[in-house]
């Protein structure tokens, strides 16, 4: 008779098998030895975990929830965690993991413990298992990897949108702090050569602080650290290439953000793109002036994404958040490409849609604002403001609107609030700049050099300028400047030229605007006291009535100043403005010369706009004016009566354009009709192509070749010269 294998010998046995993965061999052992003795909890454990690792996950389970039920040892407990574990379910190991620490506190648990410390921290319960590991765990490396897990907690937390702005900036401030102090700390020990593994462990911590200096909005600090990681290793993590792509678009390096951003989801549709992930590639693209590829990521979002979503478990559809960003992102697109009129009606539109959205009035109140229609916009803005009276976002707009309308007091207290509250936001700077730039000392000149000529109003080789020195803004409304005008021609009698030096104020407050200059002219080696009262008034965003009376008129042509002629004039305009693309104003001006000559003149001008590009608008400038003179005994140019119909057609060229930097050419073609008096009529012609500059909200200048050509007295005459301006604030 054959003798039965001792126990223990049947146990090693179905052990040497489940090692050697012959997992039903020693299932059958297992199931032998608890027949025979079924209290024997060797047995029992090696039976359940058997089962897990052939594949039996679901029994095993249920046999193990059942043994902790019956026996409830520390060993019951070690046999539900490995079944757990091999099933994957991180959060009920966690959960058994920690039952066991609290039921058995007292039994020497070292594997446990590290087991418990890695799941926390693969689950990112990061600071209990950054506590417990400094209470239970002595190896330095593990601790190490707990502080960066804790602090990068911080980091994600930080990053969350339904924390207000000041908390989110105190959690990414002890998010840094931290870092400072670990670095610091593992830098030296570094340095020393304790241990050869902290230099990862400090490349990780500074990879991970890259996110905490964008929660912060630290973007400068951010690109400088990314910058320097990549010099050491051009191998950065993707997510951590994603904040400094974040960076470097709130840093205005648009061009550098997209090449991060296309390289990490340049294959991916922007439809399937987490939202914050397509918004900024989106803007990328767009402030990069890579228009295409922005038209090509805004589609996709509106072409592939539902107007409403079913979250699992709920049979009721609910709004898609991605379908309205890509509507939103659609209006930006229009107003980049400069349809403005579109953008217009498609954020109107979104408006209606969403009332109790506060986003889309700021982003129609922008758009009305561009268009030139200030008072739209801040009743938009208005309405908004019962939502959220105090959001960032809408103060800053309202300031915007506010310093277009000359609400001084007003801009000065929404940008002082949203500055106190947001300084380190990249709109948030914007807005200070432009609070910065209203507030600087302005110089403004503008003049024409003629080149060849040989009409008789400008005379040859004549030069003029006009220039003016603007101080800062003073007691809210207020800003003194200064003059100084030249003027320099020669005609058949003579050179002749004028000097004008002036001085002045100009006041200005909301639907009004005003100066009032003194000045010294010097011509013919006399001097001569003059003055200015110009003034208008804006009675909506659509109709605005001016004046300007002025004695000792800069309109007194150089010719009849060189004969000892000087004029007095009393001008005024009404225009009517509908938009950006269509505007038309009529003007008047009564001049009482001393050679008592009357001169009368009327002005019919506007735009309409003809097409509207991404980088070329085309307007139509219609122009018809007449004048008539009551003597024509004079020096100077005085027809009876004359009438010109002058339309002409101007072409704006975007060259290139980056934020506040842009350059543009012009090209001007007219041809009309001018009739004179006795002399009747003949074709009229004017061309000139010119290019402008502007950077940094403070430098605007241009200069055109113009050329033009038409009857004087019956004679045709031509005229070629420069024009040009600057404007300079400092």
């Amino acid at each position: 008779m054959r003798s039965r294998i001792p126990e223990r010998g049947a146990l090693a046995v179905a052990s040497s098998y489940r090692n050697l993965k012959q997992w039903q061999k020693s299932l059958a052992i297992w199931h032998e030895q608890l027949r025979l003795n079924p209290d024997l909890q060797d047995a029992r454990a090696g039976w359940i975990m058997s089962l897990s690792d052939a594949g039996e996950k679901q029994q095993a389970r249920q046999q193990a929830e059942r043994f902790v039920q019956e026996n409830g040892s520390f060993l019951s407990h070690q046999v539900l965690i490995y079944t757990l574990q091999g099933q994957g379910n991180g959060w009920d190991e966690l959960f058994a993991l920690t039952r066991l620490q609290d039921l058995h506190q007292d039994t020497a648990q070292p594997d446990t413990d590290a087991r418990l410390v890695q799941v926390m921290a693969d689950k990112l319960v990061s600071k209990p298992a950054l506590q417990f590991g400094q209470q239970h765990i002595s190896d330095a490396a593990v601790l190490r990897h707990l502080e960066l897990d804790q602090v990068a907690e911080m980091v994600r937390i930080a990053h969350t949108d339904s924390r207000g702005e000041q908390e989110q900036y105190w959690i990414a401030d002890r998010a840094l702090a931290r870092y400072r102090q670990l670095l610091q700390s593992w830098q030296e020990k570094a340095d020393a050569g304790a241990d050869a593994d902290l230099n990862a462990d400090i490349r990780r911590a500074r990879i991970d602080r890259l996110g905490a200096y964008q929660a912060r909005n630290l973007h400068k600090d951010a690109i400088n650290e990314y910058e320097s990681l990549q010099k050491q290793d051009a191998t950065v993590p993707a997510y951590a290439q994603r904040w400094a792509a974040s960076a470097y678009l709130s840093n205005r390096q648009p061009d550098k953000a997209f090449r991060i951003f296309q390289q990490l989801f340049g294959s991916t549709p922007a439809s399937a793109l987490a939202l914050a992930d397509a918004q900024e590639y989106f803007f990328a693209a767009l402030e990069s002036d890579r228009l295409d590829e922005a038209g090509l990521i805004v589609n996709d979002i509106m072409t592939n994404t539902p107007y409403q979503r079913y979250y699992y478990g709920s049979p009721t559809p609910q709004p898609n958040d991605n379908w309205l960003s890509g509507q939103v992102l659609q209006a930006y697109y229009l107003q980049k490409i400069n349809r403005l009129d579109d953008a217009a009606l498609h954020n109107l539109k979104l408006t209606e849609g969403g009332p109790g959205n506060q986003g889309l009035r700021i982003n129609l109140a922008q758009t009305l604002l561009a268009r030139g229609l200030p008072r739209a916009a801040e009743r938009q803005l208005k309405l908004g403001e019962v939502l959220e009276p105090a959001n960032v976002p809408l103060e800053r707009q309202q300031a915007y609107v506010a310093q277009e309308l000359q609400e001084w007091q007003q801009f000065d207290l929404l940008v002082e609030d949203v500055v106190s509250r947001s300084a380190n936001e990249p709109a948030t700077q914007q807005l200070a700049r432009a609070h910065e730039v209203e507030n600087l000392s302005e110089f403004r000149l503008a003049g024409s050099k003629g080149i060849a000529s040989d009409n008789p109003v400008s005379g040859a080789h004549d030069f003029n300028f006009y220039s003016a020195l603007y101080g800062p803004r003073m007691y809210e409304h207020w800003r003194p400047f200064i003059g100084f005008d030249y003027a320099a021609g020669r005609f058949d009698e003579g050179k002749g030229s004028e000097r004008i030096y002036a001085l002045g104020a100009e006041f200005t407050r909301r639907d009004h605007w005003a100066e009032l200059e003194l000045s010294n002219h010097n011509a013919v080696s006399d001097n001569k006291t003059g003055g200015r009262f110009s003034y208008w008034h804006d009675i909506s965003d659509h109709w605005r009535l001016g004046t300007d009376i002025e004695r000792l008129s800069r309109n007194t042509p150089l010719r009849a100043i060189r004969s000892g002629v000087t004029s007095n004039q009393a001008a005024g305009f009404v225009r009517w403005y509908d938009n950006e693309r269509r505007q038309y104003q009529f003007s008047l001006g009564l001049s009482d010369f001393s050679d008592d000559n009357q001169r009368q003149s009327y002005a019919i001008s506007g735009k309409e706009r003809l097409f509207s590009g991404s980088h070329m608008t085309l307007d139509l400038l219609p122009l018809i004016g007449t004048s008539s003179n009551s003597q024509q005994d004079g020096n100077y140019y005085s027809p009876k009566r004359d009438l010109s119909i002058a339309p002409s057609l101007f072409a704006d060229h975007l060259l290139f354009r980056r934020y506040d930097q842009v350059w543009s050419q012009q090209l001007v073609l007219g041809a009309g009709y001018y009739w004179q008096e006795d002399f009747g009529g003949g074709l009229s012609t004017t061309a000139g192509y010119g290019q402008r500059y502007a950077a940094n909200s403070v430098l605007d200048l241009g200069a055109m070749l113009l050329w033009s050509k038409q009857p004087y007295d019956g004679e045709r005459e031509h005229d070629l010269s420069l024009v040009f301006d600057v404007n300079f604030r400092f």
